[in-house]
């Protein structure tokens, strides 16, 4: 086992090269930065297990990776309270996560906690032994000046677990026919950025605590090879460059958690 505290991709892709690393877990955008890497060469293993996990696995990224290295990544769909819970362990359907794992059932619901079927999109809730009974938190509770996740009609709220022992994650997603699981999206405005949580709203206080600033929106777009980021639209009160509303946020918020592009509007 290596316990590697440089992430970078040219130093994880030297130690599996020589090393013979047989099972690495990372992000997507990691798989897809050790794709570019000149270095990159096919790896002879046996029975690799090279899983990616924190936000989607892009078809492209996974493409990419095992034309260079000839491994197929495996989608893992794991959280801090569930542990791992689906695993598309064939790298046949990078996109989805594929099937819960022996011991986890998962299930998709409506808004008002009715079954979601036919591939239709629902809210993701997760039943096993694994389960946290508490949290430190908890966790629909102000993150900065993130809102509160919303309660749906008579459940418990995201984070939480239910009388019956399901966990409401917070996740949105689907079923496909072969009941492999695809992940949509997020109930409230907190996202993953190279698997790292990024609330929104918190963003957004930020943008709008700067003085030139009247109004903001935070959203997240994903690049297959560059991975998720976080832009910003803008409302502002005075002329101002984007370079002093990026420093502001830089003072203010995790590295990740900084807005890659400010768009100016007129109006959100």
């Amino acid at each position: 086992m290596f316990l590697e505290e440089e992430v970078s991709a040219r130093r994880i892709g030297k130690l599996i090269r020589e090393h013979a690393v047989d099972v690495l877990p990372g992000t997507p955008l990691m798989y897809a930065e050790l794709s570019k890497l000149p270095t990159a060469k096919k790896l002879e293993l046996k029975a690799p297990k090279y899983l990616a996990a924190g936000s989607r696995l892009d078809q492209t990224v996974a493409d990419s990776f095992f034309d260079e290295y000839g491994i197929r990544v495996m989608s893992c769909y794991h959280s801090t309270e569930a542990a791992t819970i689906a695993l598309e362990d064939t790298g046949k359907y990078p996109t989805t996560v594929g099937k819960a794992i022996e011991g986890v059932e998962v299930k998709i619901t409506s808004p008002d906690g009715k079954p979601v079927t036919g591939g239709k999109e629902g809210l993701i809730w997760v039943k096993s032994k694994t389960l946290s009974p508490k949290s430190i938190g908890p966790f629909d509770a102000e993150e900065g000046n993130h809102k509160p996740a919303s309660r749906a009609s008579g459940m418990v709220a995201i984070g939480s677990i239910d009388k019956t022992g399901w966990l409401r994650t917070g996740d949105l997603g689907k079923a496909d026919k072969n009941g492999r699981l695809q992940i949509t999206g997020r109930e409230d405005d907190v996202v993953k950025v190279d698997g790292k949580r990024v609330a929104l709203g918190e963003v957004e206080g930020c943008l709008e605590a700067f003085p030139k600033i009247k109004a903001a929106q935070a959203t997240v777009v994903t690049d297959p090879m560059a991975g998720s980021m976080v832009i910003a639209r803008v409302v502002t009160k005075q002329k101002c460059a984007a370079e002093e509303i990026i420093d502001h946020c830089a003072r203010n918020l995790a590295p990740y958690k900084v807005p890659r592009r400010i768009e100016f509007c007129e109006t959100i």
